[in-house]
């Protein structure tokens, strides 16, 4: 028993001297901690005095500024101010970006430095080396270009890097004002920014919000290609090119029209067709076939509601209890388009090109169920079939954005955006396949489960992803 007892006193004399040098090697640790920071803080004396003042010159006026000198401070001594300079002797030097730089580089000769500074804090372990200085700029000139009325400044040498263009060349001479001394352009301010941004960063980019042509004059007096346009930017710049040249052809063709007096009778119809305010009899013919499109359409609606029940039927559709005369408004209406299709076709300048259009195949759809139903009339499996052709017709209402400014401009938007909508259209796929996998392996344990197949699980995806369901 004794033994034990000294035993366990043994282990815990042990024990407690093992804490002892925990203890010990702790506080040593500490105390060389704050020994280098005490150091550190002794070998830069000017350090938080430095930055205090550098905070007192950052809160006086800009237009009379106290002077700092930095002949008192120690080579390593590291201010934190903003960066990159215009360095001039003897000057002023104005700092835009924070990070440290050396005081060493300011000493040996009186400089004074106007700094925005927000405190000394040392995070750097060496010193930054000092910013380079552009020798070339001690040469150059600073030229004022003045497009209308608004004042653009830039270095001589970044225009002479391209010597083929206006401002490259010496033909700018010729606008430049004696009296300003600086350049007077009267050109469009807003796109003047690209076209100074091409000289200083080498890319020329197409602003979105500017006019396709008055871009292009722009490029044009100024000697700029538009071939050199971005990657970034030269796909929209083609599409808003693209677009520009096909209404611009249009009303060429249009004015083309009206300037030729003696047109043959094939031309006058077909002018009348594609634009109807020409003359009266046009606008008469563009309005009957309208009427007739609205009825066709209607006539396809009402045929389907129910009309009430018969002695030996209940709710019999419209189109079977009046069968004559919803047979009478379809035939008027089927000959109307036919008639209309047979004149463009007849005044069409070039018949093949148009047969082959999209509205002359609605057009063709929309009128060859009625004639194949009138052949086939007791065979109702297969006229049954043809008549339900006849859907087509509805898509007819579409021959009135050839005369509707809204629906053309509707059309060259999706058209232009159709990349964009594609993306989208990627994109929800995926999402939809993705969920949808999920949740058939989800419920697929589950008997009463009606995710039977990924397919099957499509639509549940789809009207929750688009907030239908």
């Amino acid at each position: 028993m004794q033994s034990a007892a000294e035993g366990r006193r043994a282990d815990d004399t042990r024990l407690h001297g093992t804490r002892l040098i925990e203890i010990c090697s702790i506080a040593c640790a500490l105390a060389l901690l704050l020994l280098c920071a005490v150091q550190e803080e002794s070998t830069d004396p000017g350090g938080r005095r430095g930055g205090e003042e550098l905070h007192a010159a950052a809160s006086s006026r800009w237009m009379d500024p106290p002077e700092l000198d930095l002949s008192h401070l120690s080579l390593k001594t590291r201010v934190f101010i903003e960066t990159p300079v215009s360095v001039r002797k003897k000057a002023w030097i104005v700092f835009h970006s924070s990070t440290f730089i050396d005081a060493s580089s300011f000493l040996g000769e009186p400089s004074l430095v106007r700094a925005a500074a927000i405190g000394w804090m040392p995070v750097a372990n060496c010193p930054m080396p000092v910013a380079p200085r552009d020798n070339s700029k001690r040469q150059d000139e600073l030229i004022v270009l003045n497009v209308s009325g608004r004042r653009f400044q830039t270095w001589r040498t970044t225009l002479d890097r391209y010597p083929d263009t206006l401002l490259g060349s010496t033909e700018k001479d010729f606008f430049y004002n004696e009296e300003t001394k600086e350049y007077f352009f009267d050109r469009d301010p807003d796109a003047f920014r690209s076209i100074l941004n091409f000289y200083r960063t080498g890319k020329l980019h197409y602003p979105r919000h500017e006019c396709i042509s008055a871009y292009d004059e722009e490029l044009t007096f100024f000697g700029i290609i538009p071939e050199i346009i971005g990657d970034c930017c030269y796909e929209e710049y083609k599409d808003r090119k693209r677009e520009n040249l096909e209404r611009l052809q249009d009303d060429q063709e249009e004015n083309k029209d009206m300037k030729l007096p003696n047109m043959t009778f094939r031309e006058t119809m077909w002018r009348a067709f594609e634009n109807p305010h020409t003359s009266t009899m046009a606008l008469v013919f563009y309005y009957v076939t309208g009427f007739f499109i609205a009825v066709s359409v209607i006539t396809n609606v009402v045929e389907t509601v129910p009309c009430g029940s018969t002695f030996n039927q209940k709710d019999m559709p419209c189109g079977e209890r009046y069968t004559v005369a919803f047979f009478c408004m379809d035939t008027a209406c089927v000959m109307i388009f036919t008639v209309e299709y047979l004149m463009r076709l007849f005044a069409a300048p070039n018949r093949c090109r148009f047969m082959r259009s999209v509205m002359s195949i609605i057009d063709v759809m929309a009128i060859l169920p009625y004639y194949i139903g009138l052949v086939m009339t007791n065979n109702e499996d297969v006229s049954g079939a043809f008549v339900t052709l006849r859907v087509f017709r509805v898509f007819r209402i579409f021959k009135f954005s050839r005369h509707s400014q809204g629906l053309r401009i509707l059309g060259y938007t999706l058209k232009s955006c159709a990349s964009e909508l594609g993306f989208l259209l990627f994109s929800l796929t995926m999402a939809i396949i993705i969920f949808a996998t999920v949740m058939f392996y989800a419920e697929k344990g589950s008997s009463s489960s009606k995710f039977t197949s990924i397919p099957a699980s499509f639509w549940y995806t789809i009207v929750t992803m688009t907030t239908l369901g």
